[in-house]
């Protein structure tokens, strides 16, 4: 009997297996065409399921002969339930695509340019909202780029975001940052602040990195690279989140989303508000933000569709400027946390580094579908920022600092009412120098699909309009301060009081039309792309400052009669100035006149060709090549020197040459990208200021022309994923940055005078500051039981060189003499993540630890830096940034 039921058993074992097929297939994100790493497959009705590998792709076992129905999902993503139809041992389904849970997101990912994997010819990385959510703690927003090739992510001097990220050497200036596809590099200096998009992490649907050339079609300062920003657009569900954080140093992070979902009239409504705030890792930086994010979207009819965004991030945060000698580190019981920019003024916290800033921004997108093959895309932005930042300036007085290190204001406070009882003013007082830009800009796309070609044509229009000054705030118990500008009419040695402008009092105006064309062809396996843009940048100043001419100053300078006639006058009006009598002296303005007030616009023509293609050898193994070519147009402080309307006409055109090769390989359990890649830099140009000898307190400016650089390097990148449930990161990333030449004849002047020439200016062959040329990433990511995901991440950081100092370099010794590099190190971070449900509503709970081991570490280094605080006594010696030590964050997310 026994025997018999065995039998039966195998018998109806077989025929179940024989009964049973396996289904596979690859699922991929609708919009990007990327492959879908972990999304989940169900066969409904049951709980036999799996998930998809790197390259998207999954095998399910098991699944009966007959129609069934599986389940795809995927956080983010709209579930899609597949109909099958199993009738051999093995189905395999075309690619399933998922629809991103969001209204307008394809649109949007069109408008920013966002690289196709396999398709797009350049190196990419791409970072998801799981990502941020699990990995990014109390990190700086660009610190979740950290483990991707060429990047080097760094905190700077620690205050909230004060952060700064380099691609492949390049800093901000030359990395594009974008928004939806909306251009936020400044205006003016082409910098991004991230401390104006602090709030962008909580916002933030998806983000892509493309290094070298990428994939933009504008002309936009990318020669490192550029970072893409899609937002979260409108949810087409209904629901929201309700969500906290807390971390060490008082970290305190709280934040609700909530969504109409799509209505039956085609429209859909999301908000998200958030504040953040902390006393900080970095001594004295305590801060406070906000953020905010409105989506309003709604569906015209099949070919309009309309979207509204809304979003900004205000901030106020102390920061920690000067960097600082190594010695600290033995001075201080934890000297990598000191900061001598702040003290105390009568028992209350008070900074000397401030940054406070509210930049929201409105985009307004239409999309238009004219035809199948014909669709318009448009976005008009705009942007009013106000806000500023803060520090202590003198007239020939220096700050006191405690036997701690830090500023001792009250007796600040003391000495600058002793001083201020001469009648001479106040010798130090807080000043804060303030922006109220207005900036507004139209981009637009058309795009006409013939045949294996889709054709695009577009606009980039911008204007910006930024005016700056600076006041006195904080007299430190003086009555008045004397500006002791010695160059304009309007602020010599007059007296100023708290909330009047001192001196730097002007408006810079910025025009930018661009022009775009690009042709990308697509057929079987190749699929390639030529583009060339055109744009005009301009530039115009208004300086409300009044300069003396040369006459005038010479005999101020020179006649003794003349001078003292002027200090006599001058004395009567400081006497009827502090009994608000104000007097009517001339303080000889008759005698001088008003220097080009408003400027003629100064044009700067660029363009860039592009060009590239990638070949799909097989399903798993491609190639591709790119290069091009780029004109990048001056900044604002360039053009105009020393901070005047007096023209630079050494301002040129900077030219950059690229190229780059790539592999990439797909498969089941391994995904994988080496690329190598050649940048040459000519006529970069390098300008700022340096103490003028013969005059006390002014500054003179230098023109560094001509300067060339070289980035070189190899980059890899994989994912792994041995079995399920576990998934392997990786990078090596090698680069070799250097200025390539020296430099003949540095100008220096003092306004428009030429007052030296240095003949020489060693930089040939130094390394590039700033970011690590030799980086490396290992993270290990495993759900150890349904839900519970645990990472451990390895990052690793060698040839970090100090930037160097105009004086260093001018004497025959310094040729051949590299910058200082300091040591390397490697860092590791821990995170946990834990979905499940609670009384009904989906909940997680997540913890990061970073720097675990408490390395202590230089992030950052300047070579003969002089703003060492109370160290400045030391000379010139190399100033460094430290890094954070072990940081930890805890925080609950509810979903409903």
């Amino acid at each position: 009997m026994k025997r018999i039921f065995t039998l039966l058993f195998l018998l109806i074992s077989t025929i179940t297996l024989l009964a049973q097929s396996e289904v596979r297939g690859v699922i991929i994100d609708q919009n990007t065409k990327e492959s879908l790493i972990g999304a989940t497959v169900v066969l409904k009705g049951t709980t036999k399921g799996t998930v998809s590998n790197v390259d998207g792709s999954f095998a399910l076992a098991g699944v009966p002969k007959g129609k069934n129905k599986l389940e795809i999902s995927y956080i983010g993503y709209v579930a899609k339930i597949v109909d099958i139809n199993v009738v051999d041992n093995v189905l395999k389904l075309p690619v399933i695509e998922l629809q991103p849970e969001a209204i307008g997101l394809n649109e949007i990912s069109v408008l920013a340019n966002i690289a196709i994997d396999r398709q797009t010819p350049i190196a990419v990385s791409n970072i998801k909202p799981a990502q941020i959510e699990e990995k990014l703690g109390t990190q700086e927003f660009p610190e979740i780029l950290k483990s991707s090739p060429g990047i080097y992510a760094t905190k700077r001097g620690g205050g909230f975001g004060d952060a700064d990220v380099r691609i492949r050497g390049f800093g901000s200036t030359n990395v594009a940052v974008m928004i939806n596809g909306m251009p936020v590099n400044g205006m003016e200096d082409d910098k991004v602040y991230w401390s104006n998009w602090a709030g962008l992490s909580d916002v933030t649907r998806t983000m892509q990195v493309q290094r070298g050339v990428g994939a933009s079609k504008i002309a936009v300062p990318s020669v490192g690279g550029t970072i893409n920003v899609i937002t979260k657009t409108t949810d087409a569900k209904k629901g929201g989140n309700v969500f906290y954080d807390m971390g060490n140093d008082n970290y305190q992070k709280m934040g609700v989303t909530l969504s109409t979902g799509l209505l039956e009239n085609n429209w859909a409504l999301t908000m998200m508000f958030s504040k953040t705030k902390g006393d900080g890792y970095v001594q004295g930086t305590p801060f406070t933000g906000y953020s905010y994010f409105m989506s309003l979207a709604k569906k015209i009819n099949d070919q309009h569709q309309l979207s509204l965004t809304v979003f900004g991030a205000p901030q106020n945060h102390a920061q920690r400027y000067n960097h600082l000698p190594l010695r600290v580190l033995d001075d201080k019981t934890d000297g990598r946390r000191y900061n001598c920019d702040w003290g105390y003024k009568n028992g209350q916290f008070y900074s000397n580094e401030v940054n406070f800033y509210h930049k929201p921004v409105a985009i307004l997108n239409h999309y238009y579908t004219i035809d199948e093959n014909t669709y318009l895309s448009s976005s008009i932005y705009a942007s009013l920022g106000i806000g500023g930042g803060g520090y202590s300036n003198s007239t020939g007085v220096s700050l006191k600092y405690t036997a701690d290190g830090q500023i001792d204001w009250d007796k600040v406070v003391a000495n600058n009412i002793e001083y201020a009882s001469k009648g001479t003013g106040g010798g130090i007082y807080f000043q804060n120098s303030y922006n109220y830009h207005q900036w507004y800009g139209a981009l637009s796309t058309l795009k006409k699909k013939v045949g294996n070609f889709d054709l695009l044509a577009g606009v980039d229009l911008r204007y910006y309009k930024g005016h700056h000054w600076r006041q006195p705030d904080d007299l430190f118990g003086a009555d008045f301060v004397i500006d002791k500008t010695k160059s304009a009419v309007n602020y010599y040695n007059k007296p100023v009081r708290a909330g009047e402008t001192i001196y730097n009092d002007y408006q810079g105006e910025v025009m930018w039309e661009g022009l775009f064309l690009q042709s990308e062809y697509s057929v079987d396996k190749l699929s390639a792309f030529a583009s060339a843009t055109i744009s005009n940048r301009s530039y115009r100043r208004t300086d409300y400052a009044q300069y003396f001419s040369d006459d005038v100053k010479k005999q101020l300078a020179d006649n003794t009669d003349v001078r003292t006639e002027y200090e006599s006058r001058l004395q009567d009006y400081i006497e009827g100035y502090r009994t608000n009598a104000h007097p009517n002296v001339s303080l000889l303005e008759t005698e001088a006149y008003t220097i080009n007030q408003v400027t003629k616009w100064q044009h700067f023509l660029g363009f860039s060709l592009k060009a590239g293609a990638n070949y799909n050898l097989t399903d798993r193994h491609n190639v591709f090549i790119n290069g091009g070519y780029m004109e990048r147009q001056p900044i604002l402080s360039t053009v105009f020197q020393d901070y005047k309307n007096i023209i630079n006409t050494g301002a040129v055109n900077e030219k950059i040459i690229s190229a780059e090769v790539g592999y990439g390989y797909r498969s089941q359990y391994f995904s994988g990208n080496l690329n190598l890649y050649y940048t040459f830099w000519k006529d970069k140009t390098r300008t700022g200021n340096v103490s003028d000898r013969e005059n006390p307190g002014e500054r003179l400016f230098y023109n560094i022309e001509g300067i060339n650089a070289r980035h070189t390097g190899i980059e890899f990148d994989c994912v792994i994923k041995p079995v399920d449930k576990v998934e392997i990161t990786g990078m090596l990333s090698i680069g070799d940055w250097i200025w390539a030449n020296s430099v003949d004849s540095v100008k220096i002047f003092r306004d428009e005078t030429l007052v030296q020439t240095i003949p020489k200016m060693y930089l040939k062959g130094i390394h590039v500051a700033d970011a690590a040329q030799t980086t490396a990433a290992i993270g290990i990511n495993v759900e150890t039981l349904p839900g519970l995901k645990i990472g451990i991440d390895m990052n690793y950081y060698d040839r970090l060189y100090a930037d160097f100092n105009l004086n260093s370099r001018t004497l025959p010794e310094d040729e051949g003499v590299d910058v200082e590099k300091v040591p390397a190190y490697m860092l590791f971070d821990m995170n946990m993540y834990y979905n499940f449900k609670l009384g009904g509503l989906d909940a997680s709970i997540f913890g990061n630890m970073n720097n675990v081991f408490n390395t202590l570490y230089i992030s950052d280094a300047v070579e003969g830096d002089g703003d060492n605080g109370p160290y400045d006594n030391l000379g010139a010696v190399t100033g460094y940034y430290f890094g954070f030590g072990r940081t930890l964050s805890f925080g609950i997310k509810l979903r409903f």
